[in-house]
């Protein structure tokens, strides 16, 4: 019920034909009292998700009112908010003329514009992408790579022409162009970190041909095998230039009936007050490299994210390897210094062990006993009590002898409030459970999931956290997020 095959969201796959996509105009005024203020208070949310979750409900509505609620959020202070709504509208198919586009400073959210297939000044794109390319950071020659693949993929739908002076200069400029990229896509590739690969993997998958394979060694095999043909992708998120009408299906929020969906924003509302204590226990075996990977290098969208959702957000991080290995546990306490958190998961190093039993037990009961977890609060207190989670990552079973010790030990936390769940972090090809994972979750008030190799791991952690409640809408938002605010 909570795998993520969400992760290949509406924003990001092909969009159906437009018979599928034809809906029965809903207009704003047509909501109820208090589905306009349940929209009404996610507008005005003091932390950008809410107001981003907002946008994802104006989708759902074919009018001028609703199109100037989207596009006046062109100018909030978020980032992260402009994007969705740029997104948002042209899925809806608002026209947007080039000059209201081009009041937009941030190249993340020209990023955005130009996926959209929103007009935006040429020049403007072409310094954003030179001063990205001359970058120290990678990341930043990432962004000005997906750029420059934004223009080259419009470019390519150019209707023909007969000039034969004007063909000429087209090829000229997509060779000048398609050697630009090919050199920002070798340095990327080729300096990139163990940690890096993982977050930048996805997004390299999405505008070249290669798969979101995670590890950097594998991104370095691909680039020589494909370096002479990369197949550059302007990875768009709409099939044409908005044009008024809409082109793509609702997302699952603004699917939501609107009594479901003041409910969402109810529950929403009641977790923000909440404190979170996340913990992550991984197993730190050869393995799992990749999903480290993925973790380490995704730990800032996953507490960007959650402490926008919540009052105040801890996590603490354990990995845990085999009793013959150079270390058995490496527990780092819960922290609610966001840099501090993503320092202790880049910590931890894939070696050694295998598929084989691991000290999950151990690992456990040392992060239940040890960690300071928060307390619920003193009886007649008003506060709520803190959400407190934990998520095991692995592909190997506990040692023999010790699975039903550690379902022993979810028991007693289920008991105290925790939640407890497992993410089966093996092959997709393998279809058995790994041994006891299904057992400690259900004995932890969890569930385990069987983590896809299409499947993102910190989409799914953020889920698990959110609660089972609205956790194909919630999932679905933070695959957006994941889409467009990385």
């Amino acid at each position: 019920m909570i795998a993520m095959l969400l992760l290949s969201l509406s924003l990001c796959v092909a969009p159906p034909p437009a018979s599928e996509a034809t809906l029965v105009p809903v207009e704003l005024a047509d909501a109820t009292d208090a589905e306009r203020g349940a929209l009404e208070k996610l507008r005005q949310g003091e932390f950008w998700p809410s107001r981003a979750l907002g946008l994802m409900r104006l989708e759902r509505f074919d009018c001028p009112e609703s199109a100037l609620l989207l596009t006046g959020c062109f100018e909030d202070k978020a980032w992260q908010v402009r994007s969705y709504a740029f997104a948002i509208a042209a899925r809806r198919g608002v026209e947007i003329p080039e000059s209201l586009a081009a009041m937009e400073q941030s190249a993340l959210v020209a990023r955005t514009i130009l996926r959209a297939r929103i007009p935006f000044p040429q020049a403007r794109v072409t310094t954003a992408i030179e001063r990205l390319r001359v970058s120290e950071s990678l990341e930043d020659q990432l962004l000005a790579l997906e750029l420059g693949c934004a223009v080259r993929g419009a470019r390519s739908i150019e209707p023909p022409t007969d000039d034969p002076k004007i063909t000429r200069a087209r090829v000229a400029a997509d060779r000048q162009e398609s050697e630009a990229l090919d050199a920002l896509l070798s340095r990327i590739v080729m300096r990139m970190t163990r940690a890096e690969a993982g977050v930048f993997s996805s997004r390299l998958a999405a505008i070249t041909s290669g798969s979101d394979m995670k590890r950097d060694y594998r991104w370095r095999e691909w680039l020589r095998k494909h370096s002479s043909d990369p197949r550059y992708d302007g990875a768009f998120i709409v099939p044409r230039t908005p044009n008024g009408v809409r082109c793509a299906p609702l997302n699952a929020v603004a699917q939501l009936e609107a009594p479901d969906f003041v409910k969402l924003e109810e529950y929403l509302g009641a977790f923000a007050s909440k404190s979170i204590d996340l913990a992550i226990l991984i197993d730190c075996t050869a393995s799992m490299s990749g999903e480290i990977a993925e973790a380490q290098a995704g730990a800032d969208d996953l507490l960007a994210f959650l402490t926008g959702c919540s009052a105040s957000l801890r996590t603490a991080v354990a990995g845990y390897r085999d009793t013959r290995d150079r270390w058995e546990i490496s527990a780092f306490d819960f922290t609610s210094d966001a840099t501090l958190a993503r320092k202790n998961l880049w910590s931890l190093t894939a070696e050694g062990g295998g598929d084989e039993p691991e000290s999950l037990y151990r690992a456990m009961k040392e992060t239940l006993t040890k960690a300071s977890w928060r307390p619920d609060p003193p009886i007649g207190s008003n506060d709520p009590p803190p959400e407190r989670v934990m998520v095991i990552i692995g592909d190997a079973p506990p040692h023999v002898g010790e699975g039903g010790k550690c379902e022993e030990l979810a028991k007693s936390a289920a008991a105290k409030g925790m939640r407890i769940y497992t993410i089966q972090a093996h092959a997709a090809e393998n279809a058995k459970d790994v041994k006891w994972f299904p057992e400690i979750s259900l004995a932890g008030g969890g569930r385990s999931v069987r983590l896809g190799d299409e499947d993102s791991l910190i989409a799914e952690i953020a889920q698990l956290t959110l609660g089972d409640r609205f956790h194909d809408e919630l999932g679905e938002f933070f695959s957006v997020y994941r889409a467009l605010c990385r």
